[in-house]
């Protein structure tokens, strides 16, 4: 499991399925940096001045490898733009990690409504892997 999905499973309120205390902006942005920290790890990305500079080929895992060409593409002059910018160069962060994690039937959907507005959560399955 990827640090990322595993910080998302940590954010969600396990039942409602929603991001616990409205922390959705602030935990996107973490999941950004838990995806590019993955490619750390695996020595495929450096910071080069105030950039993240892609490394090597990319990985086996799909979203790690967009992640990876997203970075390699990036003509942002600071990791923090890079940061900002993944989630437009991969598609989404949330709904990648949100469509992985309800494939493996981690996650589930659930479309509700408040007053008019359809909301969809997304309550956890597998509590085991949560915890």
């Amino acid at each position: 499991m990827l640090l990322a999905e595993e910080l998302l499973l940590l954010g969600l309120d396990p039942v409602e399925g929603t991001v616990v205390s409205n922390a959705r902006r602030e935990l996107r942005a973490g999941l950004a940096g838990a995806l590019v920290g993955e490619l750390a790890l695996a020595g495929l990305v450096e910071l080069s001045g105030k950039r993240f500079i892609a490394a090597g080929s990319p990985p086996g895992d799909p979203l790690l490898a967009a992640v990876h060409q997203a970075l390699a593409q990036s003509t942002a002059r600071r990791a923090a733009a890079q940061l900002r910018g993944l989630d437009k160069g991969i598609g989404g962060v949330w709904s990648r990690l949100v469509d992985g994690l309800a494939s493996r039937g981690v996650l589930g959907r659930r479309r509700d409504h408040v007053s008019w507005f359809p909301v969809t959560r997304h309550p956890v399955l597998q509590p085991a892997v949560r915890e």
